[in-house]
């Protein structure tokens, strides 16, 4: 995809995934043969990525668009959900 911004690896260690931040997507990638298995759209500017520890779900933050993305981490095909924001978030010292 457009400008990959960042990558997560599922705890088993077969599959990584890259924020696509010029095309709104998520790359699925073999880590073995480093070839793309699929691309997953989400929001718009998609910057962070997060997969949970069991690897079942990954979790976009789409910067562009203010949302969050879930990804369902199957074999099969991924699927996308892109969730509106529902909060904002301090992390580290507020400004004043």
């Amino acid at each position: 995809g457009a400008n990959p911004w960042s990558v997560a690896v599922t705890p088993n260690n077969r599959w990584l995934y890259s924020t696509n931040n010029g095309s709104g997507t998520v790359s699925k990638i073999n880590v073995a043969s480093s070839k793309v298995s699929s691309t997953i759209t989400v929001g718009k500017g998609p910057k962070g990525i997060a997969i949970t520890p069991n690897g079942t779900l990954a979790l976009v933050v789409n910067g562009t668009d203010q949302t969050i993305s879930k990804i369902a981490i199957t074999e099969k095909e991924p699927q996308s959900i892109t969730f509106d924001a529902v909060a904002d978030v301090w992390i580290g010292k507020k400004s004043v």
